[in-house]
């Protein structure tokens, strides 16, 4: 997953951890079961990196300018 790499590459820039194979794989699952992509991506990717609501949007900018 191209959002997964881009996420990734932000460790230690902009988060003190990147999202994990298993965060990559828990959004699947949510997409999978039918939850809107980008909601299932903010819950399953997003949320779990940061509490700044600040950095919580920039992450989600990335996410449309990557997935739409």
């Amino acid at each position: 997953m191209r959002l997964a790499g881009k996420l990734r590459g932000l460790k230690g820039q902009d988060l003190e951890e990147g999202v994990s194979t298993r965060l990559v794989v828990y959004a699947a699952t949510l997409i999978q079961g039918g939850m809107d992509m980008n909601r299932a991506i903010r819950a399953a990717m997003i949320e779990p990196l940061t509490d700044d609501p600040d950095t919580r949007q920039g992450l989600m900018d990335l996410v449309v300018a990557v997935v739409g």
